[in-house]
């Protein structure tokens, strides 16, 4: 069956009609003017059946003159009808032209408004330009007009228990159902309703019935439910659908953080599911919320200590989610401690000390969260987060906070804040502040070397350190110039032995660099310290890439192992101190030469040197070599290789096979090449040299196993020597495997050429010549071949098309091809 749409659209293009050619005789009067060879024309088709013929059109019908808008009507024809003339189709709503649908079965099409008829309308069918499948078309238009009834009609929309409209959480649900006034019975179901239900059909009571109905299945997703309703006189609706979202999880709910507050503050809830949230409610003993219906709220304490808040959450489809979120309510300030300045010491020469409590501050509800410090207890620092045990490097001077450069007696205020927002009384200390400060002296680390791979050093008092009023007492070392060691006695001209420049302790890292610091300062006895001084040195762990040598320029093979050039093929290289030194060495585990200045070229280097791990037999030869950097730092060894041989080996020559060739398993030879006669092994690959070798021991020949495809094939051989596993360069020879001879293409072939072609055992073959136009017989033979008679040539300097028929069983097949093979004369 074929279906179809057809769109409004401008006039369609009439019909042509063959005929036969008829003597025109125009006859007419004023009056009436006549075409008589038109009508003779129509006549006589008529009587030869040569158009197509309606035969009627049905409607089905309401009790009345009305026509169903829920059926199609059906236009019965004396042949079948082509689908594709739909165009001499046309539905009309008044002057209005409107899509129409259609669906062909042999002699009946089936036509309806896309998608239905409407209600209570007034159309017109009309039939023109329509085409039988042989060729015939209407011989004059038809036109139905007709009314449609009123069909019926409604909607329905579906939920589960505590759910909203479109969704539901069980199998159960409720669907509710509105029509019109036409529709007296309904029929529900869970899979697509293909023609009219004859049971299961339910009365309307009213125009706004609400049934239960069970879900097909009770996994989450998308349903669909359908729905037909039925009128007076079997006049049925169209398929009426209504989808649920069944959701079995409840939603995600996310209450928030937990918080700490003495007065009232907000609460953030939010929830997340698939089929949206419906309601939020939020409940808690000991608390006091703003709006509990809504997904934020304020929320308040009625009695000190923690609480929990329930934030509870609906989707659309009916299923609860919960969260909590604790809130401490504290209206009671915390005790702030007992703080110290540089851990209780009289008196500072720094500006900067460290604060920290001697006696912890508490609190029992909400629990510390915030400090603050102050020069004057007025202007405090910014609230930063509380740790127990913490310190505080506090600037005593700083301006910002309350303080002054003015030497003398410094005092510093704390003041702590618990999680809940109350702040702690004061809390003080002070200390005598001396800004008077010795030199530094100059210091060198190792001696002023440039490189170092030892993360461990000697720091060493070049020039001493000096103090006019009470001397220099103490010295301390850093590897960032911030984070310093414990004071230690100073001597003038000291040496700080193992000084660890990597120690994080200190602010050193790890890192590779060439300038690592370290960093110096002194303490006179009052306390005062110097100004900072350092030192640098270049540090370098990596150890250098030994880079890629080459023995004798990558030679395969040397007959001279005393003398060869080890070169770098792709240099060494180092990141950061760069490529010093570099030995060699004929064995992986030594003995090795000694460090010499970088070159890339080690001009003549002694494979078979015994003081270097070498000996004088013949084979493998590798030349290890390793580098190292400014900081002593040596890489690993990388080597090359050559072959240490007095009668190396040559590449095979006059590697040969017949070409071009019939046979689809030819044999390629060879011929040994090596110089002292030793070679016993040959290798070879067909059409390529990339891939795996095949060892063919010590055979001088080969034949594929299996037979060739038509066309060029490479036969690739090398051989190595018996004493060493080094093969040669590879020779090769090229044939041409062809059904026939000479093959398509061929040039230079003699005038009285032999035609060849591959054999079938018990068949016969006819030998043709295109001339252009057809195929000339050459020759009849059973044999394989034919030559040209010597006394009839083939033209020079010309171009032959020639095939061969094989006749193997009455079955007659060519060679190469139906289309043959074309090859050129010589002169």
């Amino acid at each position: 069956m074929d279906r179809m749409k057809r769109s409004p659209r401008g006039p369609a293009a009439p019909a042509v009609l063959a005929v036969v050619t008829v003597l025109s005789v125009l006859a007419a009067t004023c009056d009436n003017p006549i075409d008589i060879v038109s009508e003779v024309q129509r006549e006589v088709m008529l009587a030869n059946d040569r158009y197509l013929e309606l035969e009627s059109i049905d409607a089905t019908y309401m009790g009345t003159n009305l026509v169903s808008p829920s059926a199609p009507l059906v236009v019965r024809f004396d042949r079948e009808v082509d689908p594709s003339s739909i165009d001499g189709m046309r539905l009309t709503s008044g002057s209005t032209e409107v899509a129409l649908s259609a669906s062909f079965e042999g002699t009946l099409v089936r036509v309806q408004k896309d998608p239905y008829f409407d209600n209570a309308t007034e159309y017109s069918l009309r039939l023109d330009g329509l085409r039988a499948l042989d060729g015939s078309a209407l011989a004059d238009p038809v036109s139905f007009d007709f009314t449609t009834g009123t069909a019926p009609a409604g909607a329905m929309t579906i939920r589960g228990p505590g759910a909203v409209d479109g969704y539901t959480n069980s199998t159960t649900v409720s669907v509710s159902i509105e029509v019109n006034h036409e529709a007296e019975a309904y029929y529900l179901s869970n899979e697509p309703i293909i023609g009219i239900p004859t049971t299961g059909w339910n009365p309307i009571v009213y125009s706004d019935e609400v049934a239960a109905w069970d879900l097909e299945s009770d996994e989450s997703g998308e349903r669909t439910v359908f729905m037909l309703l039925a009128g007076e006189g079997s006049i049925h609706s169209s398929v009426i659908t209504g989808t649920v979202l069944r959701d079995n999880n409840p939603p995600t709910v996310n209450a928030g953080a937990d918080i700490a507050i003495n007065a009232q503050a907000s609460l953030s809830g939010s929830a997340s599911d698939s089929s949206g949230m419906q309601t939020f409610a939020w409940s808690g003993a000991n608390l006091s919320f703003g709006t509990a219906s809504a997904s934020s709220t304020t929320v308040s304490g009625t009695a000190q200590g923690a609480q929990t808040a329930l934030l509870t959450v609906f989707d659309n489809a009916g299923n609860a989610g919960t969260d909590t979120v604790t809130v401490t309510w504290d209206t009671v300030a915390p005790s702030v401690g007992t703080w110290v300045i540089a851990s209780g010491a009289a008196y500072t020469n720094a500006a900067t000390a460290t604060i920290s409590a001697s006696s912890a501050p508490s609190d029992a509800t909400s629990g510390l969260a915030l400090v603050r410090f102050s020069n004057n207890g007025s202007l405090w620092s910014p609230w930063e987060a509380y740790s127990p045990g913490m310190s505080k490097s506090w600037t005593l001077t700083s301006a910002t906070y309350g303080g002054t450069t003015t030497q003398g007696t410094k005092g510093v205020y704390v003041q702590v804040r618990d999680a809940a927002g109350n702040a702690s009384t004061n809390a003080s200390d002070t200390i005598v502040y001396d800004t008077g400060s010795p030199g530094a002296g100059s210091w060198t680390i190792n001696s002023s070397e440039t490189w170092t791979s030892n993360g461990t050093v000697n720091v060493n008092n070049s020039v001493t350190a000096s103090d006019t009023y009470s001397g220099v007492a103490y010295v301390s070392f850093s590897n960032n110039g911030s984070t310093w060691s414990a004071w230690e006695a100073y001597s003038g001209g000291m040496t700080k032995s193992s000084w660890s420049m990597t120690s994080s302790t200190y602010g050193g890292t790890t890192t590779n660099t060439s300038s690592k610091y370290v960093y110096i300062r002194t303490k006179d006895g009052a306390g005062n310290i110097s100004t900072t001084t350092s030192d640098y040195i270049g540090y370098d762990t990596v150890a250098p890439a030994a880079g890629s040598w080459l023995i004798s320029s990558d030679a395969p093979y040397t007959t001279t192992p005393s003398s060869v050039s080890v070169a770098a093929s792709s240099a060494p290289s180092d990141s950061l101190s760069g490529i010093y030194q570099m030995c060699f060495s004929n064995s992986s585990s030594g003995p090795w030469s000694g460090w010499e200045t970088y070159s890339a070229t080690k001009a003549a280097w002694n494979l078979t040197s015994a003081t270097y791990g070498g000996n004088t037999d013949q084979g493998y030869k590798l030349a290890y070599v390793k580098v190292r950097d400014r900081a002593l730092n040596e890489s690993a060894y990388t080597s090359g290789l050559i072959v240490y041989d007095l009668s190396p080996t040559a590449d095979p020559t006059s590697v040969s096979a017949a070409s071009p060739t019939l046979d689809r398993t030819p044999t390629w030879e060879w011929t040994d090449t090596d110089p002292d006669g030793s070679v016993r092994y040959f290798q070879i690959q067909l059409d390529s040299t990339s891939g795996a070798w095949t060892s063919t021991t010590d055979l001088l020949d080969w034949t594929p196993s299996t037979a060739l495809s038509d066309g060029l094939h490479t036969l690739y051989v090398r051989q190595k020597d018996v004493t060493w596993s080094y093969y040669s360069p590879y020779g090769s020879r090229t044939i041409r495997v062809t059904p026939v001879i000479p093959y398509s293409g061929q040039t230079g072939v003699s005038r009285t050429p032999t035609l060849s072609w591959r054999a079938t055992l018990g068949a016969s073959y006819t030998i043709q010549v295109y001339s252009g136009k057809i195929w000339s017989t050459l020759a009849t033979t059973t044999s394989s071949a034919f030559t040209v008679p010597g006394t009839t040539p083939l033209a020079g300097s010309t171009t032959y098309t020639w095939r061969v028929a094989v006749l193997y069983h009455t079955v007659t097949t060519y060679l190469p091809s139906t289309s043959g093979a074309t090859f050129t004369t010589i002169k």
